[in-house]
């Protein structure tokens, strides 16, 4: 034996009359028409007198040396990258400012700041500023990690010539191990002749 559901009984302060809503949008046109023309007006002299701003950026990433002369495998950063960074914020970039502000005179002195991410080895170098000012941002870029990427140069081509007088060092032990007169001598010296 089927119930049947009793009738709900839905009350008339629940319903939503689709003709009062109407009802209240159409006596309320005029302020509606009003706020829209006015949003629609001011997002379009926004467009028109405001000057774009771009966002220049300039990524490093940090190079790594192979440890115990690439024989045990496991890589270190050729500088610790906190360190890259303050040398960055405290000298190299005053360092760039002074110099672009001097080159380029007819612009305003550029900024530039320095990011890192967690457990990254990139630095992010970033200046905001408009279209026209590409040139002198990019100058100021380069001008800024030049002296990293130089004082990078010179560790890993130390670590690179230590790394080769290693192997010709290596190269000479084992031309003397397998050399057959170096090793015959040595024989007879152990054999007391």
């Amino acid at each position: 034996m089927q119930q049947e559901a009793p009738p709900s009984r839905v009350s008339s302060e629940d319903e939503i009359d689709l003709v009062d809503l109407f009802l209240v949008v159409w006596r309320r046109k005029l302020l509606i028409l009003l706020v829209t023309l006015v949003s629609f007006l001011t997002g379009i002299a926004y467009a028109f007198w405001h000057t774009p701003s771009y966002k220049y950026v300039t990524s490093f990433e940090m190079g790594s040396l192979l440890e115990g002369g690439g024989t045990q495998g496991g890589k270190v950063s050729v500088e610790p990258i906190e360190s890259v960074k303050i040398k960055l914020e405290e000298v190299y970039i005053p360092q760039a400012v002074r110099q672009i502000a001097s080159t380029y005179q007819q612009f305003p002195t550029p900024r530039a700041t320095v990011k890192t991410h967690k457990d990254s080895d990139i630095l992010l170098i970033e200046s905001n500023g408009h279209e026209d000012m590409q040139q002198l941002y990019g100058e100021l870029h380069r001008v800024i990690i030049s002296p990293v990427v130089d004082q990078h140069d010179e560790i890993v081509s130390s670590a690179q010539e230590e790394y080769l007088l290693g192997v010709k060092k290596a190269e000479i032990e084992l031309q003397v191990l397998t050399d057959p007169d170096i090793y015959l001598f040595s024989e007879q010296v152990l054999l007391g002749e």
